[in-house]
């Protein structure tokens, strides 16, 4: 099996995924007495978790001397001593599951202050139960929570302002619902899978309907909206009897200006004048769908609208503001696109996989290129950056394999390139080095500090890379797949990332005393057909010193190592002088007997490592992510890890005391993978357990 087809494998597999950078947590978890909390952008609090176990729990109005606003999700979740909670007047938002599972809850007090509340905020709780007994509908501040308990033909009470997330779902009792003119907005999943469910009047107020709203209602044949609606989410009437029949009065459904679906539509269409929104998933896998002419009353293309389908040309009008993320990712057949210059923002993964996509000419009223917008275009040759660009988002332009160069617009404020080679402004980040550049030698400029991640990932002509002592750090992926025959990290560098060196063609490597953090899998890992194992390649060397991060990274991952001070070391114990490189440098930390040689100094501290982490549960909803583990005994803390692929690329990563944390600011309908280790600190070193086994969860 050649080196050039496993890499060809990984990119497969790895665009299927759908990558990108991650936003940073809004803050990393800290606690004061018995509560958990972040600190939001705004400086207010939200109360992430509580450990007391008190019976009647005042929650602060403060904490640390910042108001408190929000109570997260899963705050309070399953504290099964609390029998009364009085929420305080500074706080506006309670968030999914919030008290869930308190299950000697009898009391809580609300304020008017509170206009938001998640779904399932209060279920299996005593109170919740006592409110669905006074009144099948419960209603909190105009705020509609729960009507599960509801039978047959309801009409929900004016002055109801909002039907929150969950509202009714799964109510199989129920069979047709009035929405009255008081609700301005329908929750996600609000009444999903009310299978018993008829027909649906909405009133003349309400303005969105949310993702998966009614999904699966699989007798809901009669459904009224009023002009007012304005957004209509994802999915919201799939799998209803109400869509199958207006898809057989017209393949395009349209309901006040939003294309909902197109599904059905085959060969050439023509998108009929006065649809405003291509909404999203409107055409997703539609396959025999090959051309589509989009009228000038269109003003946005939606998340995955023709994802998937089998168009080979598209002409975006002049009245599109917005290309959405995913709209057209692996539309395999698309040859060519015309973006016009209306076009301010390419979202994320918005051609992703369009492997016959030959060129794309990007205008100049583009701002921003979402992240892997272009990744995976397997037939691009060459890319052209505007001045206008502002934003270029991660792995952008990655697997593009005929890529040969990305050529940047001298006047861009925020960009460069040399050599077809893209760079930040000042030159002091290599961003990427595009793959089908055919050089086998490469220097990299000297006024370049940092080596960016996925830089020059796949680059398989590559055999030989001079990295300048300017460079004091090299990314994750930095060379993951290159075909390299040697390399030198020069003694500026500090940091070695994620995956940095990974099956790239290297028997050894030198790390030099500099290096003192070294990524997970960065040295000697290879991988096999599972991708998701890695592997130790046969044979590798590592060379370093005594003390130094690279002797540690060696003996934690069983990889063969040579001191470069003329020590023996347990798995070279012959001391072969013939197979190191010269170097002259007097050892530090000289071991007192032979014994020791090639160990960790006998006056460094070692920490014991901490037990795995292990049962990690991750859920997630509206952009948070809320993820909970079992505690590990001795455990100073707990380093949590995210990505939107398996292989966590563009990690982010944030240290929690508790084992629980909730990371917000995620992209909304992408998948995200998990996991969790422990760490030990002592006399200021640290030691990490082992992570533990990836959980993956959608947000929605």
């Amino acid at each position: 099996m050649t080196k050039r087809f496993l890499n060809l494998l990984t990119a497969l597999v790895m665009a299927v995924s759908l990558a990108g950078v991650l936003p940073a947590v809004t803050a990393t978890a800290e606690t004061s007495g018995d509560y958990e909390y972040t600190v939001l952008d705004d400086g207010t609090v939200e109360i992430t978790g509580y450990t007391g176990s008190v019976t009647e729990l005042e929650i602060p109005s403060e904490i640390d001397g910042k108001a408190v606003t929000s109570i997260g999700e899963y705050a309070f979740i399953g504290c099964i001593s609390l029998t009364s909670i009085t929420i305080p007047e500074s706080v506006i938002s309670i968030g999914d599951r919030a008290f869930k599972g308190c299950e000697s809850i009898t009391s809580i007090t609300i304020p008017n202050s509170v206009t938001s509340i998640g779904g399932r905020a209060f279920s299996d709780t005593p109170w919740f139960e006592n409110q669905q007994n006074e009144n099948p509908f419960v209603v909190i501040n105009g705020m509609l929570i729960d009507g599960t308990t509801c039978n047959g033909d309801v009409s929900i009470p004016d002055g109801v302002t909002t039907i929150v997330d969950s509202a009714f779902e799964s109510c199989h009792s129920l069979t047709s619902v009035t929405i009255p003119n008081s609700v301005t907005s329908i929750g996600d999943s609000a009444f999903s899978y009310c299978d018993s469910l008829t027909s649906v009047t909405i009133g003349n107020s309400v303005t969105s309907i949310g993702d998966h709203a009614f999904r699966s209602c699989s007798s809901l044949t009669s459904v009224t909206i009023e002009n007012s609606v304005t957004s209509i989410g994802y999915e919201a009437f799939s799998g209803t009897p109400w869509l199958k029949n207006k898809q057989k009065e017209n393949p395009l459904v349209v309901v006040n200006g939003i294309l909902i679906d197109g599904t059905t539509c085959n060969g050439e269409l023509s998108i009929p004048d006065g649809v405003t929104t291509i909404g999203e998933c409107a055409f997703i896998g539609c396959s025999s769908l090959t051309s589509v002419t989009i009228p000038n009353s269109v003003t946005s293309i939606g998340y995955r609208a023709f994802g998937s389908t089998s168009l080979t040309s598209i002409i975006i009008p002049n009245s599109v503001t917005s290309i959405g993320d995913s709209a057209f990712s692996y539309c395999n057949s698309l040859t060519s696109v015309t973006i016009p210059n209306s076009v301010t923002t390419i979202g994320e993964c918005a051609f992703i996989g369009c492997s016959s996509l030959t060129s794309i000419t990007i205008p100049e009223s583009v701002i921003s290129i979402g992240d892997s917008a272009f990744r995976s275009c397997s037939s691009l040759t060459s890319v052209t950056i505007p001045n206008s660009v502002t934003s270029i988002g991660y792995e952008a332009f990655i697997y593009c394999d005929r890529l040969t160069e990305i050529n940047v617009d001298a006047n861009n404020k925020n960009y460069s390139s040399q050599d077809g080679v893209l760079f930040n402004k000042s030159k002091t980040e290599l961003i990427l080095y595009p793959m089908c550049k055919r050089q086998a030698t490469y220097t990299i400029p000297k006024s370049v500090i940092s080596i960016g991640d996925d830089a020059f990932e796949g680059c398989t002509s590559l055999t030989s890379i001079t990295i300048p002592e300017s460079v004091t750090s090299i990314g994750d992926f930095a060379f993951n797949g290159c075909n390299l025959k040697s390399i030198t990290i020069p003694n500026s560098v500090t940091s070695i990332g994620y995956y940095a060196f990974y099956n790239c063609g290297l028997t050894s490597i030198t790390v030099p005393k500099s290096v003192t953090y070294i990524g997970e899998y960065a040295i000697g890992y290879d991988f096999d057909w599972d991708i998701e194992n890695r592997v130790k390649t046969k044979n590798y060397k590592i060379y370093c010193y005594e003390g130094t991060a690279g002797e540690q990274y060696a003996i934690e991952n069983d990889i063969k190592y040579e001191l470069l001070d003329g020590s023996k070391t347990p798995n070279n114990p012959n001391n072969n002088q013939s197979n190191k490189p010269n170097n002259n440098s007097t050892k530090p930390n000289q071991p007192t007997s032979s014994k020791d040689k090639g160990k960790t100094p006998t006056n460094k501290v070692t920490v014991p490592k901490p037990a795995q982490v292990k049962s990690v549960k991750a859920t997630a909803k509206k952009k948070k992510l809320n993820v909970k583990w079992k505690k590990v005994s001795g455990a100073t803390g707990y380093e949590v890890m995210y990505a939107k692929n398996n292989k966590f690329k563009g990690r982010k990563t944030v240290k929690v005391k508790k084992n629980k944390v909730t990371i917000k600011r995620l992209k909304s309908k992408k998948k995200y993978f998990v996991k969790v280790r422990a760490y030990k600190k002592a006399n200021g070193d640290i030691n990490y357990g082992k992570w533990s086994k990836t959980v993956k969860v959608k947000v929605k």
